[in-house]
């Protein structure tokens, strides 16, 4: 008779599973970005109500007219509410920014929509844009900028940089949460989705500081 040899046990893989790793990634964006817009918040000091009010009124309209992007596994969207967003940072600066762009981002997930989103993918869109515009406001001051002063050209620099972090904030965090879902790499996924719409930001940023 020939003796069989017993099979090893399997070693338990390391690697997380995508649903878990999904899971993960989401829940800790949702967490960092909902914290900093409570921050926010808190912080926000609205000298200037009607203004405030008026670019959030705007954001919003604006972010019903969209672009879509060719995701290989899901449909996303870029609203050019980003020309509005962007020029309430440069006036009103990061922390008030937060709640304009925020509120595009509500509408944008909810009206005009084929289905409805989940509730964690619209806490995940609005956590994503918090970060995006709290990283945003970071560089501008960095770079030299001055809220509520959009001088030409002295404020070229801080304008360009602060596009720049946008567009890489912006598409990170959806860039990673496609990563982890379909198991592709975060660099094949913005390389192939997301490098593509870079001049929008920079065209839209320009628009902004002009008006």
């Amino acid at each position: 008779h020939r003796v069989s040899h017993p099979t090893p046990a399997r070693t338990a893989d390391a690697r997380l599973s995508p649903d878990v790793a999904a899971r993960l990634y989401l829940g800790g964006v949702i967490a960092v970005g909902l914290s900093m817009a409570a921050v926010a918040a808190f912080r926000a000091q609205v000298e200037r109500p009607a203004l405030f009010l008026a670019l959030v009124a705007l954001s919003s309209i604006a972010s019903t007219i969209k672009i879509r992007l060719p995701l290989m596994r899901s449909a996303s969207t870029m609203s050019v509410s980003y020309v509005v967003d962007f020029t309430s940072l440069l006036l009103l600066g990061a922390h008030q920014t937060v709640f304009v762009a925020a509120a595009s981002v509500l509408t944008q997930s909810t009206l005009n929509v084929r289905r409805e989103n989940p509730v964690y993918r619209t806490l995940f869109n609005i956590a994503a844009i918090a970060l995006t515009v709290e990283f945003s406001g970071w560089v501008y001051h960095l770079f030299g900028g001055v809220t509520g002063d959009v001088s030409w050209p002295d404020q070229a620099w801080p304008v360009l940089a602060t596009a720049t972090a946008y567009f890489v904030g912006n598409t990170a965090t959806v860039a990673g949460a496609v990563a982890v879902t379909s198991g592709q790499t975060f660099g094949r996924v913005w390389n192939d989705n997301f490098f593509w719409c870079a001049p929008s930001y920079f065209v839209g940023a320009g628009v902004a500081a002009l008006a």
